[in-house]
């Protein structure tokens, strides 16, 4: 039986502070793998730093001049195996209160951030390199309060669809993830419009009575595309990640950390 191990690689991981980017990222240091782990909060960075194989890189991805700067880190590194982007943001409104601030803002991380950093570091990306981001199940099951966030998903996907098809031979990975806890992608959630919206997201069927564990989905992220890197001739273009639990059937759900959604905070 062949092993498959991301020891050696050049992984790059954006978002990697908190949820599922920072397990991935400290997974794949365990692993062997040389990781540059990219977010604004450089603090929450220093904390995974135990490993000469480690490189925090304090920067936010939605200002060019961070862009350069992290650039100029990974030229001096050499070719990048794997990259995975799981920044992301989120504001819990309802549609018609969504200010234009509100929408620059996810656009921004969602979106803009991840076409800005693939054009960037397209040329430190090895020839069979995967390119993998997280998006989010709210793209086809939309929640109330939620649109501005499923609509920048929807983008990010229209984008990851876009990269494959002017970069034929490149591979572009997109991961679709439901309900994980725990994360800090809604700590921010406002506390009167969540209470509310939660019973009509039981309504409509779109809470799952288990979240996924978030090292669980960071561990089979990273054994998957470990696989996918050692198979340059296989592109794995959409994958799902969703709890096998059943939907929760009462009104008042009894679940702890509910608020917390699919992707990690940068």
């Amino acid at each position: 039986m062949t092993v498959h191990s991301i020891a050696d690689r050049r992984v790059l991981v954006v978002g990697a502070s908190a949820g599922i980017g920072r397990a991935f990222a400290a997974d794949a240091v365990a692993e062997g793998a040389a990781v540059v782990a990219v977010a604004r909060r450089g603090d929450r960075l220093s904390e995974l730093a135990e490993s000469n194989r480690f490189t925090p890189v304090a920067v936010d991805v939605t200002r060019a001049p961070d862009i350069e700067r992290l650039v100029e880190v990974l030229a001096a590194l050499g070719t990048f195996d794997l990259v995975l982007y799981s920044a992301g943001s989120a504001p819990l409104r309802h549609v018609a209160h969504t200010t234009a601030e509100d929408w620059d803002a996810v656009m921004r991380v969602n979106v803009i951030a991840f076409n800005t950093v693939v054009r960037a570091i397209l040329p430190h990306l090895s020839p069979s390199a995967v390119v993998a981001a997280l998006s989010s199940e709210t793209v086809d099951q939309p929640r109330q309060a939620l649109t501005a966030y499923g609509a920048s998903k929807a983008a990010l996907e229209a984008s990851i669809r876009g990269w494959r098809l002017e970069h034929p031979g490149r591979r572009f990975t997109c991961i679709r993830v439901g309900a994980t806890q725990p994360t800090e992608f809604g700590d921010a959630f406002d506390g009167e419009v969540l209470g509310p919206v939660l019973g009509q997201w039981v309504t409509h069927g779109l809470l799952q009575e288990a979240f996924m564990d978030t090292t669980h989905v960071a561990a089979v992220l990273l054994d998957t595309l470990a696989v996918l890197v050692d198979h340059p001739g296989v592109a794995m273009e959409d994958v799902v990640l969703r709890s096998p639990s059943a939907v929760v059937g009462s009104a008042e759900p009894a679940i702890s950390g509910v608020h917390r959604t699919s992707d990690a905070d940068d």
